[in-house]
Parts: C-alpha cells; sequence; structure tokens
C-alpha cells in the first residue's frame, strides 16, 4: 500500500476515466470497409495514443514521487480526447483533394 503514496495522483482516477474513454475511442473511430476506413482507423490510433500519453505521465508521476494537481489537466485532456482528434483530422480533411474525398 506505501507503493501507491508515493504520489498524490490518484491512479483509480485514471482507471475509471481512461478505461471507458479508450473503450469509447474504439467504438467512435470504426471505419468502413473502403480505404476511407484506414482514415478512421488512424484516428483511432491516434486518439488511443493520448490515452497512452496520459497513463505514461501518471506513470512518470509515481516514479518521480509528484505531489501536484496536474493530474486534473490530464484527466480533461482525457475527456477531451475524442474531440480533439476529430478537430485535427477535420483540418487534415480540409488539406485533401477533392478527388480522394470518398466520403465528403
Amino acid at each position: 500500500m506505501i507503493l501507491l503514496r508515493r504520489t498524490n495522483w490518484p491512479i483509480w482516477a485514471l482507471l475509471v476515466f481512461g478505461i471507458p474513454i479508450a473503450l469509447a475511442d474504439l467504438t467512435w473511430f470504426r471505419g468502413c470497409q473502403c480505404w476511407y476506413g484506414a482514415w478512421e482507423n488512424y484516428k483511432a490510433a491516434t486518439a488511443l495514443g493520448i490515452v497512452g500519453f496520459v497513463a505514461i505521465r501518471f506513470v512518470g508521476a509515481w516514479v518521480f514521487k509528484e505531489q501536484n494537481n496536474g493530474w486534473k489537466y490530464y484527466l480533461f485532456l482525457l475527456g477531451i480526447s475524442p474531440l480533439v482528434v476529430e478537430i485535427v483530422f477535420f483540418i487534415a480533411k480540409l488539406a485533401l483533394p477533392a478527388d480522394l474525398l470518398v466520403h465528403p
């Protein structure tokens, strides 16, 4: 139990928010069977990358015994990660030539 008290970053909060967000990312970004499905799969990989980044950050806080409230910002980032991914990929889609847009 002493190992969990190295930091004030609650690991339970990561599990409570991280697992549902990861599952939501996997179900939200499901591509069709055409080549455009790869675009949706890239969205899913990016969203899961954000979940992984936040998890690594929590582990880093534990390793370095951080005592701050930064975990709240990372949980906020985790919560809005699907929206951030949608916005970033929408901006990227604007750069695609019109003949590559299968699903306009």
